[in-house]
């Protein structure tokens, strides 16, 4: 009678009641709780990993840059004068302008 109520509830689409007693329940609330430390603890340890890898390619990339920012920072531009005054600007056109200036 039992497998028949199992092929029923299955044919049904759900699932067969099984009963848990009191340490059934105990053992499965225990074995979640050690699966939820142990895959927080696996998580935690991925995270540091990559956060120490992380920072080892940061300070190898900032190693290997070191001599390329001071090349850049020794190297003054072509075009400055030699008493450091820089003077800037900026054209605004019209392009109506440019029809009426001859060149």
């Amino acid at each position: 009678m039992a497998s028949e109520e199992t092929q029923t509830d299955s044919q049904n689409g759900q699932r067969p009641k099984r009963a848990l007693n009191l340490p059934g329940r105990i053992l499965t609330l225990a074995l979640s709780a050690i699966l939820l430390l142990a895959a927080l603890t696996f998580s935690l340890v991925i995270f540091a990993v990559l956060a120490v890898g992380g920072v080892l390619v940061w300070i190898y990339f900032w190693w290997k840059t070191r001599e390329l920012r001071r090349q850049l920072r020794d190297r003054r531009p072509l075009d400055v004068p030699d008493d450091g005054q820089i003077i800037e600007g900026e054209v605004i056109r019209d392009s109506a302008d440019e029809k009426r200036t001859p060149r």
